[in-house]
């Protein structure tokens, strides 16, 4: 039998071979990075191949002048690195992408950028593709952000292929790209946002609760989508009370217990926020037979009203693309999602989860994640509706 290979001999150059069929192998990064930008793009041009320097086709022709009217030297104030840094056209995969990942990787830690310009799909998916497992989608669905990465400590922000917008000649598009450039470059302008870890309490008596006034925001953990199944019960709540404090607990079983919970959902003075209130009030009316009242904001929905682009409204996204946190919930997901998707009856894996050690802790810190997300999901969508 062969023995694996590890990780870190499997995912090198000679795995690759790109190298093999190119002019300028590993083709070296350029710039005097005097702004702290770094610009990664999908792979060297032909061009670039030829002559071992960087954007020397058309359409890097065309980044130049897009950056220039907007005070930027792409050679003296940028870094120019590469997702894959040997020209393959359209001849490669993820995997050489994956071996290249390790090589843009060690720039960013050496050069620390304030503003890393990703331009294409394949640099999303070099950037992120190893922390987020799922389909990233297309380039469309991340063109726009400003992402404060707090793994990398830099601004993401993706754009458009230079090649793409030359190719296609699409005046939207280019109007896209070149709002997006603006956008991004204003980060160079603001400071880097650290986001505090939240505190969450794991309780048993609810009694605490009695005390909030303020709004708050709500998250169930449940046994699936719809309550109205046998056997379907919620699990487990969270009340953020604060962007970086909430409560969250196993439901009591017992109608007394439950009171502070209750009182809490039948306040009218207290505002709550959900994301995809639906839900929550759904569950709420079915289980416990109590109306959640004051409903005051959905931050769902108020995402498709801010961008209505698809596949952006869901949580942990909105999460990444405000607050740069990738990844709080992947231990948790693939358990508490139900085998057959086109079922909203079927049972989850929740159960089985809080069985196995330390499950129970992790699935209630996951549940008080969600809770804060959302209340600074809020917190942050409040401010940019103030114009209207």
């Amino acid at each position: 039998m062969l023995k694996k290979q590890s990780p870190a001999k499997e995912l090198n150059c000679s795995l690759c071979g790109l190298y093999k069929s190119c002019n300028s192998p590993r083709l070296s990064q350029q710039g005097n990075f005097k702004k702290r930008i770094l610009v990664v793009a999908e792979q060297p041009s032909e061009a670039d191949d030829k002559s071992s320097k960087s954007f020397q086709d058309k359409s890097g022709r065309l980044l130049q002048r897009l950056l220039k009217n907007n005070g930027i030297d792409l050679f003296e104030d940028c870094l120019i690195t590469f997702s894959l840094r040997c020209h393959a056209g359209d001849d490669y995969k993820n995997v050489n992408l994956d071996c290249c990942r390790r090589l843009l990787l060690s720039t960013i830690k050496q050069y620390k950028p304030h503003l890393i310009l990703a331009f294409g799909p394949s640099t999303v998916y070099s950037l992120i593709g190893d922390r987020i497992k799922k389909d990233l989608g297309t380039i469309q669905q991340w063109r726009g952000f400003q992402i404060p990465d707090q793994d990398l400590n830099a601004f993401i922000c993706s754009l458009y292929s230079p090649d793409f917008i030359d190719t296609y000649k699409d005046d939207v598009g280019y109007t896209l790209w070149e709002s997006d450039l603006k956008s991004a470059l204003k980060c160079l302008e603001q400071p880097f946002p650290v986001f505090q870890t939240p505190e969450i309490d794991i309780i048993d008596d609810l009694s605490v609760l009695n005390g909030i006034r303020n709004n708050i925001a709500i998250d169930f953990e449940t046994t699936g989508i719809k309550p109205h199944g046998k056997g379907h019960r919620i699990i487990s709540c969270a009340i953020a009370d604060t962007k970086d404090h909430a409560y969250a607990f196993i439901l009591p079983q017992t109608r007394k217990d439950l009171r502070p919970l209750l009182n809490l959902f039948e306040d009218e003075n207290v505002g709550k926020i959900g994301h995809n209130i639906k839900f929550e009030q759904m569950w709420s009316e079915v289980t416990l037979r109590q109306s959640i009242n004051n409903w005051i904001h959905d931050t769902m929905l108020t995402t498709h009203l801010l961008d209505n682009r698809p596949r952006i409204t869901g949580l942990k996204f909105q999460t990444y693309v405000n607050f740069g946190i990738i990844d709080y919930a992947s231990e948790v997901e693939a358990w508490i999602k139900t085998k057959n998707s086109n079922s909203t009856n079927d049972m989850n894996n929740i159960m089985e989860f809080i069985m196995q050690p330390g499950g129970l802790d992790k699935l209630l810190t996951y549940n008080g994640w969600d809770s804060v997300c959302t209340y600074r999901l809020y917190e942050k969508q409040y401010v940019e509706f103030l114009p209207f």
